[in-house]
């Protein structure tokens, strides 16, 4: 397999991971209805970030020719 090839296939692992930690931290602040709302911004800030980091990684991979770098 080549570089690229692997590199793509970590890729899409990296985004398939991040996106069922968002979507388990996003159901949670969404359905508990024991939460403050001082728990759901932080909940909801915590998954924002998450996503931004998601397409800073995904932008920067694409551009790199596929290989995993951050940053």
């Amino acid at each position: 397999m080549s570089d690229r090839a692997m590199g793509l296939l970590i890729q899409v692992i990296i985004l398939l991971m991040v996106f069922l930690t968002i979507g388990a931290i996003l159901s949670w602040v969404i359905l508990d209805p024991n939460l403050t709302w001082d728990q759901r911004l932080i909940g909801g800030g915590i998954a924002v970030v998450m996503i931004a980091i998601l397409l800073g990684v995904t932008v920067t991979c694409v551009f790199k020719g596929g290989r995993v770098r951050i940053g």
